[in-house]
């Protein structure tokens, strides 16, 4: 049996046409859009990195404001060991209560003492304003020794999450 040009041409011709409408058909079937399964799986990734993304800021947050609270501590205690260096005793603490004296713009006997003398420009402010994050100040009656109290959010080279202590 011999295949003539003509017959080559009309196969050709047919499978032309049958795959054409192939690739129609299946285009036309996929071009619905998506499925809820779809667009719900793109949601959850979504919200899955969104939580992630927000964390780790958060985290980043608390860390910056410890590494204040670290930087404010170490001023005060240079200011308390300048301070120290010329009237050979610590300020007195004794007029707070005995909780010590919170560490903030405002108190009188570290203002007093530290800012008035130059050795501080201000008494250093809390970065979160949260009342368990103060730096509290204890001072001994003859002013020998003191204990400079400060809490942190996060575990740093510094300190531990929580209370702290410095004393010289």
């Amino acid at each position: 049996m011999t295949v003539s040009g003509q017959d080559y041409i009309n196969m050709f011709e047919s499978f032309k046409k049958s795959s054409i409408m192939t690739v129609k058909n299946f285009f036309q079937s996929c071009s619905t859009g998506f499925t809820l399964i779809e667009l719900l799986v793109v949601i959850a990734i979504i919200a899955l990195l969104a939580g992630t993304v927000l964390y780790l800021l958060s985290q980043y947050r608390a860390r910056l404001r410890d590494s204040q609270r670290i930087a404010a501590v170490r001023d005060m205690e240079k200011a308390l060991a300048i301070y120290y260096n010329g009237n050979s005793l610590y300020p007195a603490g004794g007029s707070c209560d005995t909780t010590g004296c919170v560490v903030e713009p405002g108190n009188i006997i570290l203002e007093g003492t530290l800012v008035s003398q130059f050795l501080l420009s201000r008494l250093p402010k809390d970065p979160f304003n949260a009342t368990p994050y103060q730096l509290i100040y204890f001072s001994s009656s003859n002013g020998a020794n003191y204990v400079l109290n400060y809490y942190l959010e996060t575990t740093s080279g510094a300190g531990n999450a929580g209370l702290n202590s410095i004393h010289p």
